[in-house]
C-alpha cells in the first residue's frame, strides 16, 4: 500500500486532514441512506468552499475515527439532495458561498495524453497544472471508462500566493507551500497515475481563485 503522506513530504508538502470515505466508520454512517459508495461530490464541494474562504471543512467534520456525526449527515443529505443536478447545484454553491465559478468547459483526458503527457496522463496532469493553472481551483472528474454510470470527484487548490492544496475523499487533504509549486504539481500528477491510473476517463474543470 502506497504511503502518501510519505509522497507528499518527499516533495515538500505534507498531508493535512486524514479522511477516507470508506473507513468503517465512514460507510455505516451511511447505512441505508442511498449514499453506500461515497460521498465524494459533496464533501469535495464542501472543502473547496473551505479552501476559498478559509474556513476549513475538517475543522467541522473531523477526522477518521473522531467524525463530527451531525457535520457528516449534513453532507450526506447534501449527496442525496443534488442527485441528477451536480453541476447546477455545484456552480451555484460555489459562486454562492466562496465567489468562485467553473469557465464550463473541461480537459479531457485525450488532451492530457496528446498535448502534455507523451502519452500519459499521470505525468500529463502534471504538466497541464503546471503550465496552465496559475491562480485556479480545479475540480477533478474521473470515471473507469466512458460508459460508467461510476464516478469519483476529487479538487485541488492552486493560488497566487497561499498554499497549494489537494483533495481525494478517499485519502484526505495534501497541503503545500506556494513557492513548492512544481512539487505541488508533480505530486498530483503522482498520485493520480498511482492511484486511478486504472481509471479511464478522466475531466478536469478549473476556474479562476480571483475573478
Amino acid at each position: 500500500m502506497t504511503d502518501y503522506a510519505a509522497m507528499a513530504k518527499s516533495n515538500g508538502g505534507e498531508k493535512t486532514w486524514n479522511f477516507n470515505q470508506s473507513k468503517p466508520g465512514q460507510w455505516i454512517l451511511r447505512l441505508g441512506t442511498g449514499t453506500l459508495f461515497g460521498i465524494c461530490w459533496a464533501v469535495t464541494i464542501e472543502w473547496m468552499i473551505g479552501a476559498a474562504t478559509g474556513k476549513p471543512i475538517k475543522d467541522e467534520v473531523g477526522s477518521d475515527g473522531n467524525i463530527n456525526k451531525a457535520s457528516y449527515k449534513a453532507l450526506i443529505n447534501m449527496q442525496n439532495m443534488a442527485r441528477g443536478t451536480r453541476t447546477v447545484v455545484e456552480n451555484g454553491l460555489l459562486q454562492h458561498k466562496a465567489g468562485l465559478s467553473l469557465n464550463g468547459s473541461s480537459v479531457g483526458e485525450s488532451v492530457l495524453k496528446q498535448n502534455y503527457g507523451g502519452g500519459s496522463k499521470g505525468p500529463g496532469l502534471s504538466k497541464y497544472f503546471s503550465s496552465k493553472l496559475h491562480n485556479h481551483f480545479a475540480m477533478i472528474l474521473i470515471s473507469p471508462n466512458t460508459t460508467s454510470t461510476t464516478c469519483h470527484q476529487l479538487g485541488a487548490f492552486l493560488p497566487k500566493s497561499s498554499e497549494l492544496k489537494f483533495f481525494d475523499a478517499n485519502e484526505g487533504e495534501f497541503t503545500f507551500p506556494n513557492n513548492k509549486r512544481t512539487e505541488f504539481c508533480n505530486f498530483v500528477g503522482a498520485y493520480m497515475k498511482r492511484r486511478y491510473g486504472h481509471w479511464h476517463d478522466w475531466k478536469i474543470h478549473t476556474g479562476k481563485v480571483d475573478g
